[in-house]
């Protein structure tokens, strides 16, 4: 009565888990990229609400444009904004607002991601005071 596997038992077993892992590390590999490229975007996005809000609390809402970088602590990331407000035309508004009193306010966050460049943009229009 025989016991136990033979050699070339245990070689085509052991061959098959090892195929079999090839797609795990694969995956598991490609799971921590797209977790990284998610972190990345919620940071620009929280950046972008950030500087659209600094930017609508001035009492100023003067044209230009401005723009900065904003590393990140703990990753190599480095976040590039860029802040413009402009006149907007009120199409369709009538004589309800100057023209020269809407302001479109775009905040722009652009980084790297691999080989490509990423970006988020935010758009608003606001009210100048004066």
């Amino acid at each position: 009565m025989r016991r136990g596997f033979t050699l070339v038992e245990v070689l085509i077993a052991l061959c098959i888990i090892a195929i079999a892992f090839v797609p795990l590390l694969h995956l598991q590999l490609r799971s921590i990229a797209l977790s990284e490229s998610a972190e990345n975007l919620s940071r620009a996005m929280l950046l972008a609400r950030a500087k659209m809000a600094q930017t609508l609390a001035e009492d100023d809402l003067s044209t230009g444009a401005r723009q900065g970088d904003a590393p990140q602590e703990d990753s190599a990331t480095v976040l590039h904004w860029k802040t413009t407000v402009t006149e907007a035309s009120p199409a369709g508004l009538g004589e309800a607002l100057e023209s020269s009193a809407l302001r479109c306010v775009s905040v722009q966050v652009t980084w790297k991601d691999g080989a490509s460049e990423k970006r988020v943009l935010l758009t608003t229009y606001a009210a100048s005071q004066e």
